[in-house]
């Protein structure tokens, strides 16, 4: 009898053991097939993805124009760099193109809370320290200039960015909750009562991104509309398996959510296995008092169809025309502005060019007096045509030589003997000191 105990006992022990190993098993499935492997806390990928694209032709700087005016809370340039091109960079902000051209209007970013202004290439800068200073964006705008480093005080030390850069900047409005705020929020699964939601984490295996589109309804509604939030993207919000997260500026009241995948022209509703929401199941009174303004204001903007808030048709042609008009016009200033920078710098280099030919001028002039005045002082100078004087004096010394045999062989003395030296000019003082 206790043999068949301990018996029992043993294959009680192997089945607890088998079903929790089938349990495990179980849930690492689950999670493999949903998706669930994405461990990233908001710290890791704080803001939402405004602008994620390539830029070709690049040379010492670029312009990146954003979707609007927000807050930056996170970035990463990426480039092939090799020892011709810079492995560094510097990020300035601004409002408008004419700001960003202007030092004194521009903001210059920072890669550390410390204060550094120099970023590497293909690191994630994504610190809400140092974007963040009392729950307050210090750096907000809707222009970027992405510049070499120019710390270097030789511009021709000073090397070109990559020529082709992928950009990736991360961002909020200007008005948007902190991340203090956002960190504070706790999962939520909506059920009969409405939820306020600030941000959303998907579960995605894509690392391309993927455009989503929200809409939600509560109970203060009726559920009887669907409310679209905006994205940054074309009202849309892009998110990646680095970047999984969906932040709202301001928190909505949700009583029902609906996530479409826009991808290839396939819109795909996700399930509630695909997402989570965080933020707070408590509403207070003020909120719905907030939700209902925003209701009417948006009931005075646009039209219902189907039970579902749309754009009127005419604002988003007039908003499309408009944008198209910014765009070229924003084309042509940058092209401009590049144009302008590049001119600049190329004046600054020939200055120094200017600057080292008339040294070297100046240099070759006083090496040309130097030897025109050892060349004078050669010519002026008597020994140097001692051997012609020498030559002339053994030519005078036989003409008196022949002039004694002369004398002696007819026995008389010419009355007048002249004997002519001829001598160049510089002599004219030995012929003078002569006895000849």
């Amino acid at each position: 009898m206790k043999i068949d105990n301990k018996l029992l006992v043993v294959l009680g022990i192997l089945i607890t053991l088998l079903l929790t190993y089938y349990l495990y098993y179980l849930f690492k499935k689950n999670t493999l097939t949903e998706g669930f492997t994405n461990n990233k806390d908001i710290k890791d990928s704080f803001g939402n993805i405004i602008f994620n694209e390539g830029i070709e032709n690049v040379k010492d700087n670029t312009i990146v124009m954003l979707p609007g005016r927000f807050k930056i809370t996170g970035l990463q340039v990426s480039g092939d760099t090799d020892e011709t091109v810079s492995s560094t960079y510097k990020v300035y902000i601004a409002d408008n193109e004419d700001d960003i051209a202007n030092p004194d209007k521009r903001t210059l970013l920072t890669s550390n809370k410390k204060g550094k202004n120099v970023f590497n290439m293909d690191t994630f800068y994504n610190d809400p320290l140092n974007f963040e200073k009392e729950g307050v964006g210090l750096f907000i705008g809707k222009v970027l200039l992405i510049t070499t480093d120019d710390n270097n005080s030789d511009i021709r030390d000073i090397k070109p960015l990559p020529s082709t850069l992928n950009i990736k900047v991360l961002g909020l409005d200007p008005f948007a909750l902190s991340f203090q705020d956002y960190d504070k929020m706790l999962s939520l699964s909506p059920g009969d009562k409405d939820v306020k939601v600030g941000y959303i984490k998907l579960n995605i295996r894509d690392s391309d991104n993927s455009s989503y589109r929200i809409k939600y309804s509560n109970t203060i509604d009726g559920n009887s509309n669907k409310f679209a939030v905006d994205g940054p993207n074309r009202l849309a919000f892009y998110a990646n398996t680095n970047n999984p997260f969906i932040f709202f500026s301001k928190p909505i009241i949700v009583n029902k959510i609906h996530i479409t995948n826009v991808k290839n022209n396939n819109n795909n509703q996700l399930s509630n296995t695909d997402y989570t929401l965080f933020g707070s199941e408590t509403i207070s009174k003020r909120d719905r008092a907030n939700f209902k303004l925003q209701q009417q204001s948006f009931d005075e903007k646009h039209m219902i169809v189907d039970g579902e808030k749309c754009p009127n048709v005419g604002e988003m042609i007039n908003k499309q025309l408009q944008a198209q008009q910014i765009c070229e016009a924003l084309e042509y200033k940058d092209k401009a502005r590049n144009k302008k920078l590049a001119y600049e710098k190329d004046k600054i280099y020939l200055g120094k060019l200017a600057k080292q030919d008339q040294e070297i001028e100046e240099l070759e002039n006083i090496v040309k007096s130097l030897i025109d005045r050892k060349n004078n002082r050669l010519d002026n100078n008597e020994g140097s045509n001692i051997d012609n004087l020498e030559k002339e004096m053994k030519r005078i010394e036989k003409i008196r030589e022949d002039a004694e045999k002369h004398l002696k062989n007819n026995g008389k003395s010419p009355a007048d003997l002249r004997v002519k030296l001829n001598l160049d000019p510089d002599f004219e003082n030995v012929k003078k000191a002569s006895s000849f």
